[in-house]
């Protein structure tokens, strides 16, 4: 007799916060009684390969399908293929245009996990916290790729947290992919033109990085503030070596948790609340230590 077998379609392969994702999704399905299978898009960066694949999953024989959209659109083709099978779909962060995929439902599920918009005023807010008196304060936020949710939602966190404070300026708001080289030379072009940027907020770790490689040459780890979100292992030793300030983190684990619960209870036709089920907050050098042990604690306390 077969498990429940479950697809899970990722994105970048060569971003370390999917290939953890991947590592947890493998670990936790067999002890929630499911089968997985993780798939990446056809090929990296592209969003129709990562539709091409969703297509080609509708035609596997899985019980449910979860999903990580690349941009708000790129798969509204994929998810009507899957649910007209009477298949159901979890979109992990709500991440397709709702109004695009309303007669999806109700096999189509969106699924609140983290909170995009406030990690982006998390990360803002550190960075004015950080730069209290400082002056000039004038900032920067570097958005992922056109479309995708969670870099929409975390640059308007940020920039709506910058905008109500009158001591700051945010001069520069522009996508650098989600890639690490694009953001290294957006960074070096930023600070050409306008030398007195202090902060960069990046909508994730991998562009903060970049930002960091585009800063070494020219600046002290004290002297330019860079916050990341997802806190991916490179960044946890970024921080610990004082080169990345801080990254706006979340557990990788509990999101891969909620997913696999969510599934189990909509395989039940049970419904799901409607909050979100995983919070961030801003780890930097003063305690990725403490938050680790946090973790390590908690995860004592739920496998008790």
């Amino acid at each position: 007799m077969r498990g429940i077998r479950i697809a899970v379609l990722l994105g970048e392969r060569t971003n370390p916060f999917w290939t953890e994702m991947k590592h947890h999704y493998e670990l936790l399905a067999p002890q929630k009684g499911f089968e997985i299978e993780c798939f990446w898009p056809f090929e990296e960066m592209d969003e129709r390969a990562q539709q091409r694949r969703l297509e080609a999953i509708a035609e596997l024989d899985f019980d449910g399908v979860v999903i990580n959209p690349m941009s708000d659109q790129n798969l509204v083709e994929g998810i009507f293929a899957v649910v007209e099978k009477g298949i159901p779909v979890i979109d992990v962060g709500e991440k397709t245009r709702q109004t695009s995929v309303e007669k999806a439902k109700p096999f189509y599920v969106p699924l609140k996990t983290v909170d995009f918009y406030q990690q982006g005023v998390l990360g803002a807010t550190y960075i004015m916290e950080q730069l209290h008196g400082v002056g000039p304060r004038e900032v920067a936020i570097m958005e992922g790729r056109k479309g995708a949710f969670q870099s929409l939602r975390r640059s308007q966190g940020a920039a709506d947290t910058f905008h109500r404070n009158p001591s700051f300026s945010l001069v520069r708001r522009e996508p650098a992919d989600f890639d690490r080289r694009l953001a290294k030379d957006l960074a070096k072009v930023w600070l050409e033109e306008i030398p007195s940027i202090k902060a960069f907020f990046c909508v994730n770790d991998t562009m903060a990085l970049g930002v960091v490689d585009a800063l070494r040459p020219l600046h002290g780890p004290d002297e330019m503030i860079v916050v990341g979100v997802d806190l991916i292992p490179e960044s946890v030793e970024a921080i610990r070596k004082g080169l990345l300030h801080a990254s706006v983190a979340f557990s990788t684990e509990a999101v891969v948790r909620l997913v696999l619960e969510s599934m189990k209870k909509i395989l039940k036709g049970e419904k799901l609340p409607d909050r979100f089920g995983v919070e961030s907050r801003v780890v930097d050098r003063n305690n990725v230590d403490a938050y680790f042990e946090d973790r390590t604690e908690k995860k004592k306390g739920d496998s008790r």
